[in-house]
């Protein structure tokens, strides 16, 4: 438990420390609070700016802005989850790539060759009749 409080009193560095005070004393500048919520961002430090928020909502239960500001944290966490989240295509190149194109394109040109065959509408060819038949008797 000492480690652990010890790395939760330590926060993310000094300059979150220094933007946590300076909005407990100016508490009704939004920009202070934005100022916290910037570093907390680029120092992954959104744990320790929820912590901050959550004992100045107990401490004050009467300030509902603290509660507003504990809830900004945990939709700029959120959307930070959900963008490192995102699935990033592969960007190595399949080796048969461009076999599979080829055959891919004659699959279509016999395709397209059959779908022109049928709507010709050509029937097949018949065999020829004689031009002199046998004559029949009567």
């Amino acid at each position: 438990m000492t480690e652990f409080a010890a790395t939760r009193a330590a926060g993310a560095g000094d300059a979150l420390a220094q933007a946590w005070q300076a909005a407990t004393e100016h508490w009704d500048d939004p920009a202070r609070h934005d100022e916290v919520l910037r570093l907390a961002h680029q120092n992954d430090a959104y744990a320790w700016a929820a912590a901050r928020y959550r004992e100045r909502a107990k401490q004050f239960p009467d300030d509902t802005s603290a509660k507003d500001h504990l809830g900004r944290v945990a939709r700029a966490a959120e959307s930070a989850l959900v963008a490192s989240a995102l699935i990033r295509q592969d960007a190595t190149p399949s080796p048969y790539r461009n076999t599979i194109a080829i055959l891919g394109l004659m699959i279509i040109a016999i395709v397209a060759g059959l779908v022109y065959v049928i709507a010709r509408g050509d029937e097949p060819s018949k065999p020829l009749r004689d031009p002199n038949p046998p004559i029949q008797a009567k």
